[in-house]
C-alpha cells in the first residue's frame, strides 16, 4: 500500500473534528510520521519508504542517491515502542551505509553508538 504525506500536517484537521479524545490519539502517529516527513524533505533531496518484502521502515533519506554511505535512516513512533531489538532490519540496512539510525519518538530521548531516539518535538 502507498503512503501519502501532506504537505503541512495542519490540512489535516481542516478534515477531522477531535471532539473526542479516543478519536484523536488514533490519529497521532500518523501526523507525527508526516510532521517528520516534513522535516526530511526541507534537508535532502531525496526522502522515500523503504521495504524489502515484509520487513520495512518509515523513511531512506540521502542528497547523494548513488552513495550509501551517505544515506540516513528513520523511523516514526509516536508510541514510546523504541526497544532497540524490535528494529532489526532498520539496523541492518543502516550497517550496509552509515551504520546509524535515528528514531522520532514521542517523548523518550536515548543516545547511542548505533542509533538515537529522539522526541519528534525536538526535531528541525
Amino acid at each position: 500500500m502507498k503512503k501519502i504525506y501532506l504537505g503541512s500536517s495542519n490540512f489535516f484537521s481542516v478534515f477531522h473534528s477531535y471532539d473526542d479524545f479516543e478519536a484523536r490519539s488514533r490519529y497521532l502517529g500518523c501526523l507525527a510520521e508526516n510532521h517528520l516527513f516534513n522535516l526530511l524533505r526541507r534537508r535532502f533531496s531525496y526522502v522515500s519508504f523503504y521495504r524489502v518484502r515484509e520487513n520495512e521502515f518509515d523513511f531512506l533519506a540521502t542528497n547523494d542517491v548513488l552513495d550509501r554511505k551517505k544515506y540516513r535512516y528513520f523511523e516514526s513512533k509516536y508510541g514510546n515502542e523504541t526497544d532497540p531489538r524490535k528494529f532489526s532490519f532498520i539496523r541492518k540496512e543502516a550497517a550496509k551505509g552509515s551504520a546509524y539510525y535515528e528514531i522520532a519518538s514521542k517523548d523518550e530521548f536515548v543516545l547511542r553508538d548505533d542509533h538515537a531516539v529522539i522526541p519528534i518535538w525536538l526535531w528541525k
